[in-house]
């Protein structure tokens, strides 16, 4: 009887010992990451590369950018936000760099945006705060202010930088 107790206790004592951790043998995320930035701004080099191109060839346009990285030539900038919920009615194009047309504005048909209260393309958000009532522009967006690395899932692929002809065609301010 005395060896079953003694087993019992032997088993019982094992039993409640804690786990030891067991530690990664290599470091792959973070490489992954690192290799991802990188991959990134490289990127980012060779759109600013490919608009600044455009830029040059645009010789009758002035542009200028923004702290984001949007390119725009526009007249008449808006210098204050619009408050949220203002509604701003406009119409536009999307175009590549080589200005091929890629949704036409009869294609996309008149649009309304109620600022901060809907989602839209987040360069398309700065390029309509920039502009007046009746204003119209050329916007160049690297494709991390377009759709990125996925596209639009029809006709932009991913990575794509877009060039956007904007028009203001109303504004109405919101009351709040």
């Amino acid at each position: 009887m005395r060896p079953i107790v003694y087993l019992v206790l032997l088993l019982i004592m094992v039993a409640c010992s804690s786990p030891e951790p067991r530690h990664p043998i290599q470091r792959v995320k973070q490489q992954a990451e690192l290799t991802s930035v990188q991959i990134n701004k490289e990127l980012l080099l060779k759109e600013t590369e490919w608009i600044e191109q455009y830029i040059v060839a645009q010789s009758n346009l002035v542009f200028d950018k923004s702290p984001s990285g949007l390119w725009y030539a526009a007249s008449d900038i808006q210098t204050l936000p619009y408050k949220k919920g203002t509604r701003i009615d406009f119409e536009y194009e999307v175009l590549d760099l080589n200005n091929v047309l890629i949704y036409d504005r009869k294609t996309i048909g008149r649009k309304s945006y109620f600022v901060d209260e809907q989602p839209i393309l987040y360069g398309l958000k700065e390029a309509l705060s920039l502009l007046k009532k009746g204003a119209s522009g050329t916007f160049l967006l690297p494709s991390i202010l377009a759709y990125g690395v996925l596209g639009d899932q029809n006709k932009i692929r991913s990575n794509t930088p877009l060039v956007i002809q904007l028009k203001i065609t109303n504004i109405e301010t919101a009351n709040k």
